[in-house]
């Protein structure tokens, strides 16, 4: 099952309500989904996520 970029969006939000001190962190996840462009896309994978990890491939 492929996780959404709606799902990765509420569920950082949701993070970033019980932890705001971690938006730094997470900035360049955040800037690519309000971006729109397929955060979660197989095709070009600008960033991975799993269960445990989030993953981001630098030079974007």
């Amino acid at each position: 099952m492929a996780i959404t970029d709606a799902v990765i969006s509420q569920t950082l939000a949701t993070y970033l309500e019980r932890y705001p001190d971690e938006a730094e962190a997470l900035s360049a996840p955040l800037r690519m989904l309000a971006g729109g462009s397929g955060f979660a896309s197989r095709r070009s994978f600008p960033m991975h996520m799993t269960v445990g990890a989030l993953l981001v491939r630098g030079g974007r």
